[in-house]
């Protein structure tokens, strides 16, 4: 039943991810991802163990890397707004002259 249940979860994330692209949902589905495989190893675990994994997992996923992503995409919409301000320099030069 647990193999089940972190597999349908699996799904759940992935796809919610596709519909919100926040770069959240996928660490959740890799957390499930390590839980299911733990499930598998460990066939002893009771419901405690699984649910300990997966909020150890998620959390530690989430924490390291949402603040480096964030970065990424900081720096990314910089240079995106530098790119936009040459343009409407070179447009408003141009139309000047």
């Amino acid at each position: 039943m647990d193999i089940i249940l972190w597999a349908v979860l699996i799904v759940v994330f992935v796809i919610v991810e596709f519909c919100t692209v926040q770069l959240v949902s996928i660490w959740l589905a890799v957390a499930s991802l390590i839980t299911l495989i733990c499930s598998l190893c460990f066939d002893s675990l009771s419901l405690i163990g699984p649910l300990a994994i997966f909020g150890i997992t998620s959390a530690i996923l989430v924490t390291t890397t949402l603040p480096l992503i964030k970065k990424r995409l900081h720096q990314k919409h910089h240079a995106h707004l530098y790119k936009y301000k040459l343009f409407l320099c070179f447009e408003f030069q141009k139309q000047i002259e």
